[in-house]
């Protein structure tokens, strides 16, 4: 499972972002590998969150220790 949250202001692009990966890597791995299939743009307003466009990937990060 992977979670996260980002956030845009409505005059420049801002954005924030929180990652927990669970469970977690085995702590003797050298390299972990994550795969995005898909990014969701999302545009809050009235109380509520609307997709405006989605990228589909997918997308590879490899990080090594």
């Amino acid at each position: 499972m992977m979670s996260g949250s980002g956030g845009g202001g409505m005059r420049e692009l801002e954005f924030r972002q929180s990652y927990a990966i669970a469970p977690a890597p085995p702590s003797e791995a050298t390299e972990t590998v994550i795969e995005v299939r898909k990014i969701s743009w999302e545009r809050y307003g009235a109380g509520t969150y609307k997709v405006v466009a989605v990228d589909t990937g997918p997308w590879r990060f490899s990080l090594k220790r």
